[in-house]
């Protein structure tokens, strides 16, 4: 979450917005190289130096249908981008914090003019942090910063951005892991 609440108009400038992007890739990179090799080297070199060739057949520690849903179950990637995530979200809270305030002031400037609560604040459409948001700035009257032009010019070309990366990710995971190379997809 944004943790709006220690300091609620904290802002972070157009260019450290514009390398976000860049920003979170070189900062999951490290973490999602370290757990790979991990996972496929530095995990089997440990058992095999300390173990000596045993093998566990038996798990003690879990129940066996725990033991049974690891073993089918690739678990390391999520471990991995649990992890990743972790160290992600201390750089990009920031960033997440001023997306959200602009689309907030945006919201309260409306209503501020109007008088009308929107639907999603007066339903539970969104998450209970931006609802709060919303009611708190227009209890303590907050006015909205203007906003440069590059905002509205940048927030959909981030989101078009966003989301054809996240449909070409769907195509890699579901079609061509299971289809193979593209050279031979249908």
């Amino acid at each position: 979450m944004a943790n709006w609440k220690s300091a609620p108009s904290a802002r972070v400038g157009a260019l450290r917005l514009a390398t976000a992007p860049l920003l979170i890739i070189i900062a999951a990179l490290p973490v999602v190289v370290a757990g790979i090799w991990v996972i496929n080297f530095g995990g089997p070199w440990l058992w095999h130096h300390t173990l000596h060739h045993r093998v566990l057949h038996l798990s003690v520690a879990l129940p066996s249908w725990l033991a049974a849903y690891l073993s089918t179950w690739n678990w390391q990637p999520v471990l991995i981008g649990v992890i990743a995530g972790l160290v992600v979200h201390r750089l990009y809270r920031p960033i997440g914090n001023t997306v959200q305030l602009y689309f907030i002031e945006i919201a309260v400037t409306r209503t501020q003019a109007s008088g009308t609560v929107p639907a999603w604040v007066r339903h539970p459409l969104t998450p209970p942090v931006i609802r709060e948001r919303f009611s708190w700035m227009l209890d303590n009257d907050v006015r909205a910063e203007k906003h440069g032009a590059w905002i509205k010019v940048a927030a959909p070309v981030m989101t078009s951005i966003l989301v054809v990366l996240a449909m070409y990710g769907g195509f890699v995971r579901l079609w061509i892991a299971k289809h193979g190379v593209p050279g031979h997809i249908f």
